[in-house]
């Protein structure tokens, strides 16, 4: 968990020196249009988790080893982490504008050595095929970010909240911090 929190800690850091678009004239705050969206967006990832759970019981279950399911969770914490972090910084889609370099770059190495550590193993996480490894980032890519992605803009669109306000609020939140 401290290893989780620690390379997490970079990335949340580098947060601030996204480039975000701002309005170019005040604007109002649609309060329930984004806790409905931020509602309906966290049941998705809770359901996502809880099915990357089920495939990673169904794979490592109590017949092979509770510790390489310790290592597998643990790569899908880390990877749709970064992933949720790409995804909630544009307020269209993720694609539509570039993160800063030390966002993309600290974002690149934690993943490279969260890669490194799955696959060599440390104290308190035991190795993991490279290809269930591969598996994990694909399901973190294909759910935390491409899908995840559609369902905010269309929820943003649906509801009415000007997504520009998700990234004042992301740069509220990052000066607090």
């Amino acid at each position: 968990m401290i290893l989780l929190l620690f390379l997490s800690d970079y990335v949340t850091l580098s947060i601030s020196t996204d480039t975000v678009k701002h309005s170019k004239k005040p604007e109002s705050w649609n309060v329930i249009g984004l806790v409905k969206t931020g509602i309906l967006l966290g049941i998705l990832t809770v359901f996502e988790s809880f099915l990357m759970l089920y495939l990673g019981l169904s794979y490592f279950g109590p017949h092979k080893s509770i510790d390489q399911l310790h290592t597998f969770v643990f790569d899908f914490l880390v990877f749709s982490g970064y992933f949720t972090v790409l995804t909630v910084r544009e307020r269209r889609h993720f694609w539509e504008s570039e993160p800063s370099k030390p966002l993309i770059l600290s974002i690149v190495i934690n993943t490279l050595i969260v890669l490194s550590i799955s696959v060599f193993g440390m104290p308190g996480l035991v190795p993991i095929n490279p290809i269930e490894v591969s598996v994990i980032l694909a399901y973190s890519f294909v759910t935390c970010l491409l899908a995840n992605d559609l369902v905010k803009v269309f929820l943003f669109r649906k509801s009415g909240v000007r997504p520009w306000i998700l990234n004042q609020f992301l740069l509220d939140l990052s000066s607090i911090m």
